[in-house]
């Protein structure tokens, strides 16, 4: 992992998407935040239009957080993120990630 590095053009790209993804689930209520499987297209419209991002935003978002729950049960469900949370917290991984 110490010699992880991202090309500047990816990780500017990725902060675009996050900035839009924020705008996204500000629009969300909180039930849809913490169940997104419940957003249907009409969701989608609402949330798209109260954040003044476009549809197809609104589901590459749904999409990402899919994707990061499948990889989260392949990783051993949430019980070992909150380990790897708590470790990052507690500084053992300093050094190891730039910009940590």
């Amino acid at each position: 992992m110490a010699n992880m590095n991202l090309p500047q053009d990816a990780l500017k790209g990725q902060e675009k998407n996050m900035k839009v993804w924020k705008f996204a689930m500000d629009s969300m209520t909180p039930y849809e935040r913490d169940n997104p499987e419940v957003i249907n297209a009409n969701r989608v419209k609402r949330i798209a239009a109260g954040s003044g991002r476009s549809e197809r935003e609104v589901r590459d978002l749904l999409k990402q957080w899919k994707m990061m729950g499948k990889m989260t049960k392949k990783l051993g469900g949430g019980r070992k993120m909150k380990q790897l949370e708590k470790m990052m917290k507690s500084g053992k991984f300093k050094g190891m990630m730039p910009g940590m």
